[in-house]
């Protein structure tokens, strides 16, 4: 659930961005604005009561890149606008929060003995049984039965593990070499499709629609390293549908003029 409401902040935040440009431009909505601050801030008080404190890490990095991408930071505007210096400030602040916070659950996991069932020591267990397993894996759907007998005496519990809460680690252990060079295919398509949204004309709905999406594309990647969201399959259709809205708008952003402020091809 925390993964939902951290999507639609970020891609809540991306829009309200770019509805503020188009607004201080003269050809925006204030009512626009107004409901996508709404629905910002709505989801912003919503995500911290959910409990997961990755999410919120999570959340408050990424926002750092919604506002780098949101092309309101100009040389120009930067030294005319006084709110908009207050808000970099305040992005800034927010950003190394979040990344002192990530840094510091990180190694209080990894470091505090008491936690014996901790996600880091699933993920590190997870990567040296898969080690045993390679180079071609245990097989996909294999997790339970081959972390039971392959892990330490310190995961010896009542209760089964049935996940790694690292999905990288997952993939390791269960799909090898194989699955890791999948993965880094997938990586490199998303930057690919990333940078290719970059280099759009700023405020084009193509650049703002894609930026969007991979602003919460971003959410699951990074959550995956602590947990398993793409086993969900309401998030893993989430996933696959931000991921063909970015991919699209990029292709047609960089299409010919007719096309190239689409986000998408049927549009």
């Amino acid at each position: 659930m925390v993964d939902r409401f951290a999507i639609g902040m970020v891609v809540s935040c991306v829009l309200l961005l770019v509805a503020l440009r188009r607004l201080r431009e003269g050809g925006g909505s204030s009512a626009l604005v107004g409901l996508l601050a709404f629905i910002a801030l709505l989801l912003v008080a919503i995500l911290p009561p959910v409990g997961s404190r990755a999410g919120v890490i999570i959340a408050t990095i990424i926002l750092m890149g919604v506002v780098l991408a949101s092309g309101l930071l100009s040389r120009q505007s930067f030294r005319t606008s006084r709110l908009l210096k207050v808000g970099s400030v305040l992005a800034v602040l927010v950003f190394v929060t979040g990344f002192y916070a990530a840094l510091a659950w990180i190694s209080t996991d990894a470091n505090d003995a008491a936690i014996k069932a901790s996600r880091y020591g699933f993920s590190s267990e997870t990567v040296a049984i898969g080690l045993r397993q390679a180079p071609l894996g245990a097989g996909f759907g294999t997790f339970i039965p081959v972390f039971k007998q392959g892990a330490g005496d310190n995961y010896l519990m009542n209760a089964y593990v049935n996940n790694a809460h690292n999905e990288y680690a997952q993939w390791w252990l269960e799909g090898g070499v194989l699955a890791v060079l999948v993965v880094m295919l997938a990586f490199t398509t998303l930057l690919m499709t990333l940078i290719r949204l970059v280099r759009l004309r700023v405020g084009s709905r193509a650049r703002t629609c894609g930026i969007a999406a991979m602003m919460g594309i971003s959410v699951v990647v990074l959550h995956s390293s602590v947990d398993y969201p793409l086993r969900t399959p309401a998030l893993m259709a989430v996933f696959a549908i931000l991921s063909g809205i970015a991919i699209a708008a990029a292709a047609n952003g960089s299409s010919s003029t007719a096309r190239g402020d689409r986000c998408l091809v049927n549009e």
